[in-house]
């Protein structure tokens, strides 16, 4: 969600506007202007604008962009290999990459948020990455392998020969 109120903004009287700071916020995103179209990623006003004519609308809606976020993968103990970081845009889904390291006598059994943690399914979302939303571009989220040791069997053998 976001937060924040303002109030209106009356124009002068030739019908124009100065428009203030703006004052919104929301969690995740940077504010990136302004729009006369609800849910619109186009700019058309940029903060503190003006003066502008605005007798066609009456109302603006903000314009977000979210942050991005960088994945960085931790080998966990693993001895070689490795996986590329990658940028994720926060609010958006991201499919987990292939493991590329390997740990003598493991198996790789997912990717967590801890070294000893859960293990994240093959396809989040952004906002599962972080504790909260991030508070500026740039925000790197680190994800542990995590390993199950490799199962054995072992066969037993009487060892006794026939005379």
């Amino acid at each position: 969600g976001g937060d924040g109120e303002m109030q209106a903004v009356k124009s002068d009287d030739n019908l124009k506007v100065t428009l203030p700071k703006n004052e919104f916020t929301r969690d995740g995103y940077k504010f990136d202007g302004w729009s006369s179209v609800k849910g619109s990623a186009q700019v058309e006003f940029e903060d503190e604008d003006g003066p502008i004519d605005l007798r066609y609308t009456d109302t603006l809606y903000a314009v977000w962009e979210p942050y991005e976020l960088t994945l960085k993968f931790n080998r966990n103990g693993a001895k070689s290999g490795n996986v590329s970081q990658m940028p994720v845009s926060f609010g958006s889904s991201v499919k987990l990459p292939e493991n590329n390291f390997e740990k003598d006598n493991y198996n790789f059994d997912g990717w967590s948020l801890t070294e000893n943690g859960d293990t994240l399914n093959n396809v989040v979302s952004a906002t599962e990455l972080v504790d909260k939303a991030p508070t500026s571009d740039g925000t790197t989220v680190t994800l542990d392998a995590q390993w199950v040791g490799k199962k054995f069997n072992v066969h037993l053998n009487l060892n006794v020969q026939d005379i």
